[in-house]
């Protein structure tokens, strides 16, 4: 965290990435936001550039959707119809004039932006990708009129080398990177342990280890790795299914909940459940294309490419949510 930290503050355009479930998010929100706010610096609320808004877009003068996507998560309480139509520089410049401070010794620190899931600039070819064009040539702008802005870009590893290269061709140079990797199972075994303290909770002997090995699988190499989307979501059911009588969390307890395999089924059955829900369609629906996409004759994991507009014929909006 301190070494992402560290690259954001020294450099103008960093690319965070990783794989799915890696944890770019709680990262980036739980961790290095809170840790580079410091005097004469404004770190502007996380954003995405996916549109979120439900306003009529008839309504809305001619605009960006990703800008306004942007703005909108910059600025919540501003009206979607003052935001349309402006520019990432124009916004920017405002703000940075009503908010610029100066620190202790009269420097100017910066303005630090983190941007989430930017693989929508690659994946999400609206107006045959135009928008996302515009968008990078904003970005490049507001990089070169405005000395101050930090901007941070998270990332799937899969979409980084195509996103840079498109920030390159915009005009963006990204000067700094980092990768997130999934937890090692040691990493995986304090990341169980450790938030129990000062709870009156503990582990029985060997059951936090059973945890992690029940998570623990091979990544793109030999060496074991633990998904930390995974770990909290077996870590999270598991505790709010504990009767509040409960100190120690034994054998027992784990099993009772039908241990970790049943506490990752529960999970994904309650992610399609809320998913098909979105999407107007049936949970049924939903796993008969997981199983028949993902799932080999032989019970192996089956890879599948994505396409343009859908994946083994489900919109790729729904894929998209399950991811």
């Amino acid at each position: 965290c301190e070494e992402l930290v560290s690259r954001w503050r020294g450099h103008r355009l960093t690319v965070l990435s990783g794989t799915s479930g890696a944890g770019l998010t709680s990262l980036v929100r739980a961790g290095v936001v809170p840790r580079v706010a410091g005097p004469a610096i404004e770190v502007l609320p996380v954003g995405r550039i996916a549109a979120g808004s439900t306003f009529p877009i008839a309504a809305l003068p001619e605009h960006n959707p990703h800008t306004l996507a942007l703005l909108g998560a910059w600025s919540p309480s501003e009206p979607q119809t003052k935001l349309a139509g402006l520019t990432l520089v124009d916004f920017l410049r405002k703000r940075w004039r009503y908010t610029r401070h100066t620190d202790a010794y009269g420097r100017v620190v910066g303005m630090f932006s983190a941007i989430d899931q930017v693989e929508e600039l690659v994946t999400g070819q609206v107006d045959g990708g135009r928008f996302s064009e515009r968008f990078i040539e904003e970005l490049a702008e507001a990089l070169r009129e405005i000395p101050e802005l930090h901007v941070l870009l998270c990332v799937r590893r899969d979409y980084k080398g195509e996103l840079i290269a498109r920030l390159a061709a915009g005009g963006c140079a990204v000067d700094a990177q980092f990768e997130l990797r999934p937890l090692s199972p040691a990493a995986a075994l304090d990341a169980v342990r450790l938030p129990l303290a000062g709870t009156g909770r503990s582990f029985a002997p060997g059951i936090a280890e059973e945890i992690v090995e029940g998570l623990t699988g091979n990544g793109d190499g030999d060496a074991p790795e633990v998904a930390p989307a995974l770990l909290q979501a077996v870590c999270a059911r598991l505790w709010r299914a504990l009767p509040a009588h409960v100190r120690e969390i034994t054998e027992l307890e784990l099993r009772r909940r039908g241990g970790v395999s049943q506490l990752i089924a529960d999970y994904c059955d309650r992610v399609v459940v809320t998913v098909s829900s979105d999407h107007g369609m049936s949970p049924e629906a939903l796993w008969s294309w997981l199983q028949e996409s993902f799932v080999t004759g032989l019970g192996k994991r089956a890879l599948v490419d994505e396409g343009l507009a859908t994946t083994r014929e489900l919109r790729n909006a729904v894929v998209r949510a399950l991811r």
